[in-house]
């Protein structure tokens, strides 16, 4: 499916191979998982799915504030179209950019409206397709401008810094991030049968701080799901890459198909493979009758996409390190309603339990949800009645 990690020491990236041709010594671990290590030294993890929450409650999540429903306290101004990216501060400011208006909106930790950052334009501080934020050191806020072709840097309060180039083809997954070294992790995309083909590369480059000079490293190399093959039509609800990454620099990526989470540092060497049990979801009729409006103006694509449509939905759909030792995995599987569930596991593979979110999060099938954690938050990108998105603001309750 996907390639860029290695279960041998070579000088060059290889394919990842099934991890049965990978000789390991079974050991027990924590959580009911078995934990075994490659023979140049790569840890792997089987988890049971039973839970545990040893170390106190399970994790619970309580929602603490809204940010743009309909229905809160604010002025219009003060709704989204689309919600691309939500960040926050050390002094828990929270950062929403608004990809339909191009602006980035600024609220207080109770959810007060501040002020604005950036608007649509080509000048110093102005957007064209911005879709990411990231927060560094210094509360300094970093914006990915694909239209404009380059990064804009603002300072904590607001005030535009500088623009640097970004000289590089790349969207989607994975998130970009600040490295706590001061480095900036962005991705470039090639794509060798062209940009609708199944064949993808992402590959990491590293920049220097200032966004001066860049490395480039191995790429995650995957397969995406065709209509048919030999097509050039992408698959609705077909497998794809799902990617994070954390300030430490360790790359975590799995193939929505299948509950196998890697760890690979920036070399291409992976360091940790780790599984858990799960049934994924059958395809529902309401998932069918979303691919039928997508395609409501092209009925013979529609017509296509149905045909194909696989038997069961993708399981993960979003990696996220909280960087304090775990990692949320927002997955769909048997069972549970769609973006209702969060699996979580300690950064060492074990599985600890799941975690029931109060309000589903969207799920698609070539995005993956909006989502950021900080400290014992944990901010989502979810829906109203209304079909307006928010930010929901949720506390997690439980040892950390």
């Amino acid at each position: 499916m996907f390639a860029g990690s290695r279960c041998v020491t070579f000088a060059i990236v290889l394919s990842v191979v099934p991890l049965s041709s990978c000789s390991f010594d079974a050991q027990p671990s924590p959580g009911g998982a078995d934990a075994g290590t490659t023979e140049p030294g790569t840890v792997v993890v089987t988890n049971a799915p039973a839970d545990d929450w040893t170390e106190g409650t399970p994790w619970q999540v309580v929602e603490d504030l809204r940010t743009g429903a309909v229905g809160t306290e604010g002025a219009a101004e003060e709704q989204f179209g689309s919600i691309a990216s939500v960040v926050t501060d050390s002094r828990g400011r929270i950062y929403v950019l608004d990809w339909q208006q191009q602006r980035i909106r600024v609220f207080g930790p109770d959810g007060t409206y501040l002020h604005a950052i950036g608007r649509r334009g080509q000048g110093p501080g102005e957007f064209e397709g911005a879709w990411e934020l990231d927060m560094g050191s210094g509360d300094t806020l970093t914006v990915l401008d694909d239209g404009n072709m380059r990064y804009s840097v603002f300072g904590p309060d607001g005030a535009f810094l500088y623009d640097a180039p970004r000289d590089i083809v790349g969207y989607g997954s994975p998130a970009r991030v600040r490295l706590a070294d001061g480095r900036y992790l962005d991705w470039g995309i090639e794509a060798p049968d062209g940009r609708s083909g199944p064949r993808v590369e992402y590959h990491p480059i590293l920049y220097e701080p200032g966004l001066s000079s860049a490395d480039t490293f191995p790429p995650i190399r995957y397969t995406r799901e065709m209509t048919e093959p030999g097509g050039a039509l992408l698959m609705d609800w077909g497998g794809t890459v799902v990617a994070s990454v954390d300030r430490a620099g360790g790359v975590w990526f799995a193939h929505s198909d299948e509950y196998r989470i890697y760890r690979r540092d920036l070399a291409g060497d992976t360091t940790l493979v780790f599984t858990l049990s799960a049934d994924p979801a059958p395809m529902r009729d309401e998932d069918r009758d979303r691919v039928r409006e997508r395609w409501e103006d092209r009925p013979d694509i529609g017509t296509a996409q149905l045909a194909a449509l696989p038997e069961f939905k993708p399981v993960v759909h979003g990696i996220v390190p909280d960087n304090r030792g775990h990692l949320l995995v927002f997955v769909d599987v048997a069972g549970e309603e769609p973006g209702s569930v969060v699996d979580v596991f300690r950064e060492t593979g074990e599985y600890r339990g799941r975690m029931r979110l109060p309000h589903p999060v969207p799920l698609s099938s070539n995005r993956p949800p909006v989502v950021h954690v900080s400290e014992d938050r944990l901010y989502l990108v979810v829906r109203d009645e209304f079909d307006v998105p928010y930010v929901s603001r949720l506390r997690i309750v439980g040892t950390r």
